[in-house]
């Protein structure tokens, strides 16, 4: 066995790939299979107000579905859907991915899941240029007790693949339909090794910072620079959420007594205003050439902000607005940088009461789109 795995990294090294945050190799169109570059004729100032009455028309849309990538995810066998998907890049071209509630089981001819069976979290190894080479986890990664589980939040590794992982602690609630009636009680940080073949996670850390009715929990994204981690979180009102930001100075994520909080950087949390007043409780935030780009979903509109730095956005473009279709909603879009350009969006979908995603298996599974290129620069 280990002399099949060594000669399938043999034959992957021929597929070299370039290192996160680089390009990734083309295709004869300068794009991926399926990766259609559309760019409206309206000027950059009215792409923030598009409209559409017909939420399934792409047309006008700068993101547009990305079949190839869909396909990763249409599983029948072993991991078969899920929600949360953050990614992260690991040695020789591959990314590591992480779920939060998924289905492990046998997906019928019929479309149907009624085989499967359902755990909190899980995680997946894709090569970046071949993403029909993978690897889907059907164990979780952070295991929960009998009254609470965990939800991922943004990994982040150093070149020797280790890092943090944030989860969120989750319990029933006796508030909400089915499907909904959960309440987060807490929010953690894990010691993270993906030095191997699949990640493990060291003594889970209480992050201080929580905070709940309107719940405030860190690591919905994680931009790490050289000198500083800032660490995005969201506060929950129910209706809407609002992006708060901290400043961790690098190699102290774990010294919660050094986060910093925006606008004052002051060390106390009751300092903390929100960066933006509109978001979802999962986002993306990167570098793009000496910018910043923070990508999230505000109802059905997948948006793109411009920053000059990290904690200031004061222009987005909307990227695509979701379909909500078949009674499906949309939510958690996520960009998933480490590929490279085009970029791969991810949005995540789920239909109410919980058994019309057993009925249909693609009801619950993550939806993928393609931005060929940057708005602003290119």
């Amino acid at each position: 066995m280990k002399r099949v795995w060594i000669a399938l990294l043999l034959l992957l090294s021929r597929w070299a790939l370039a290192e996160p945050g680089q390009a990734r190799p083309a295709q004869r169109d300068g794009r991926p299979p399926g990766c259609a570059e559309n760019w409206p004729a309206n000027s950059r100032r009215e792409w923030s107000s598009l409209a559409s009455d017909r939420p399934h028309d792409w047309g006008q849309f700068l993101a547009q579905p990305w079949p190839y990538w869909d396909k990763v995810f249409q599983r029948t066998h072993g991991w078969n859907g899920a929600d949360g998907a953050y990614s992260v890049g690991l040695d020789g071209g591959w990314t590591g991915w992480l779920f939060s509630d998924t289905f492990v089981g046998k997906v019928a001819a019929d479309g149907s899941r009624h085989a499967s069976q359902f755990i909190h979290n899980s995680w997946a190894r894709i090569h970046g240029s071949r993403p029909s080479i993978h690897f889907f986890g059907t164990e979780e990664v952070a295991h929960g007790s009998s009254e609470s589980w965990f939800w991922v939040y943004q990994p982040v590794l150093d070149s020797g693949q280790q890092g943090w992982l944030f989860l969120g602690e989750f319990a029933t609630s006796p508030d909400g339909p089915e499907g909904l009636n959960f309440q987060q009680v807490g929010s953690w940080l894990a010691p993270l090794d993906w030095t191997g073949h699949a990640p493990k996670l060291g003594t889970k850390l209480r992050v201080p910072h929580f905070e709940t009715k309107p719940a405030l929990n860190f690591g919905a994204a994680v931009l790490a620079d050289p000198d500083y981690f800032w660490v995005y979180g969201t506060r929950d009102f129910g209706d809407h959420k609002e992006v708060v930001l901290a400043r961790v100075p690098g190699g102290e994520l774990d010294h919660f007594g050094s986060w910093e909080f925006w606008p004052k950087w002051d060390h106390d949390l009751k300092s903390a205003r929100p960066l933006l007043a509109e978001a979802s409780n999962e986002l993306t935030v990167f570098r793009h050439r000496q910018e910043v780009r923070l990508l999230t979903q505000v109802g059905s509109e997948v948006r793109l902000y411009r920053g000059q730095t990290p904690d200031n956005f004061k222009e987005f473009v909307v990227l695509a607005r979701l379909p909500e279709e078949d009674g499906v909603t949309t939510y958690n879009a996520k960009a998933h940088p480490e590929l490279g350009w085009p970029l791969l969006i991810t949005y995540n979908r789920n239909a109410f009461p919980p058994e019309r995603v057993m009925q249909k298996a693609d009801r619950y599974r993550p939806r993928c789109l393609c931005l060929a290129r940057d708005p602003w620069l290119p």
